[in-house]
């Protein structure tokens, strides 16, 4: 089993939340990198960002 841990800035990810059925979200995808980064880092983390409704007239 491979295990990849994850660590967020919860004050950044708040300015990510989204509200859905009366709960707060935030949404993101973990993904792999094709070689390791400078820190030996294999995943990185991207925020999904939801985007706001437009008004239609």
């Amino acid at each position: 089993m491979d295990i990849v841990e994850v660590s967020l800035n919860l004050a950044e990810l708040q300015n990510h939340s989204f509200e859905y059925e009366g709960e707060t979200y935030v949404k993101f995808n973990v993904a792999k990198l094709k070689e390791p980064d400078q820190y030996g880092k294999t995943h990185t983390v991207f925020v999904s960002v939801k985007e706001a409704d437009s008004e239609e007239s």
